[in-house]
């Protein structure tokens, strides 16, 4: 795993004991050297997972949830808890973190900064889930069980701090829908707003949300990824592509374009997603019907094609322009030749006539 400062963190699991190394790398040798070696202090706990939040550690055991704060001198544990924690970096800040849990009403945000590697609590925050609930029944008057409000989850994608607020851009998944939101913290007045985005539909159950903003989401499960066109304005969002992803791995490159890795072939690709029509009919204009369809519905939209070829005039004319480039190209290269001979000419002409001017002297 790398750390914020282009670091390498290695973490490795004893019967006994679990050790992180600290990699640094080296630009005469050209290579990763070892730097530091750290025992965490886990009391024989197997780590099931591990997460790199700028610079602490999010770990999970069997027994409960750490989280360790990363130095170039050692690895400390500052945070632990016996229910689910996840960790959040705060854009625009220099060690302010979000913590998320949650019990059976509420998602809990605790806003805290790191100062000199111990963790310092400034808001907490409760999101009531049965008001997410019923702003998303009242957007899309659709009945959502509150007594089900258990089965509501929330991915924070990122957040960022802006004066005094603090904007979080999340996921909440609800039975066969995924509702992008931007969850605004009031740091003053230790309040919050719900805004929601857009609504996405799904129908399988839902792991990673890997990549999400205004004009594109890629989700995934254990199995595939889905990507979904949200530049369009429209109620609600289904998936336009399906990629296995034993087979295919997306990965950000920037606003635009995606890493695509293709297992099966072991090469890597800069992609964009779009949308492309080939077209083989020799018409030269043609309605179709474009129909898509999944397991939650379909969507049918008409297109017009209409395929302009250049008249017998626009021929010509474009044959004249190209045939006086070319005439102009030739002159000019041939006045390039004519001046440069000339000039050659007339340096002969003067060196031979300061020869004859030594020998009449002599």
């Amino acid at each position: 795993m790398q750390l914020t400062n282009g670091d390498l963190l290695i973490i490795q699991q004893f019967s006994d004991q679990t050790v992180g190394q600290i990699l640094k790398y080296d630009f005469l040798s050209d290579q990763f050297i070892q730097f530091q070696t750290f025992s965490f202090p886990l009391k024989n706990e197997i780590i099931s997972e591990i997460n790199i939040v700028a610079n602490i550690l999010l770990t999970q055991t069997s027994l409960q949830f750490y989280i360790f704060c990363i130095n170039e001198d050692f690895i400390r544990q500052i945070y632990q808890s016996k229910i689910k924690i996840n960790v959040a970096f705060i854009q625009n800040t220099l060690e302010e973190y979000l913590i998320q849990s949650e019990d059976t009403e509420f998602f809990i945000m605790k806003h805290c900064y790191l100062n000199q590697n111990e963790i310092s609590f400034i808001n907490t925050y409760h999101l009531s889930k049965a008001k997410i609930l019923q702003s998303f029944q009242e957007l899309t008057s659709i009945y959502f069980n509150v007594e089900l409000q258990n089965n509501l989850q929330i991915k924070i994608n990122n957040s960022a701090k802006n004066n005094i607020y603090i904007t979080i851009n999340c996921i909440f998944s609800y039975q066969n829908f995924l509702f992008y939101v931007k969850v605004q913290l009031n740091t003053v007045q230790t309040t919050y707003e719900l805004n929601i985005q857009k609504i996405l539909r799904h129908y399988e159950r839902i792991e990673n949300f890997f990549h999400i903003n205004e004009y594109l989401a890629i989700i995934s499960n254990y199995q595939n990824q889905y990507i979904y066109d949200l530049k369009q304005e429209q109620y609600f969002y289904d998936p336009i592509y399906q990629m296995v992803t034993n087979q295919i791995i997306l990965q950000d490159y920037n606003n635009t374009h995606f890493f695509l890795f293709n297992l099966t072939e072991n090469k890597a690709y800069i992609v964009e997603i779009g949308y492309e029509i080939n077209i083989q009919s020799k018409k030269k204009s043609q309605d179709c019907l474009l129909i898509a369809r999944n397991e939650i519905s379909q969507a049918e939209i008409n297109v017009f094609i209409q395929q302009e070829e250049l008249s017998f005039k626009q021929q010509y004319d474009r044959g004249i322009i190209i045939l006086l480039i070319i005439i102009i190209t030739i002159t000019i290269l041939l006045i390039f030749i004519f001046r440069r001979n000339k000039l050659k000419q007339h340096k002969l002409q003067s060196f031979k006539l300061n020869i004859s001017m030594d020998q009449s002297r002599q």
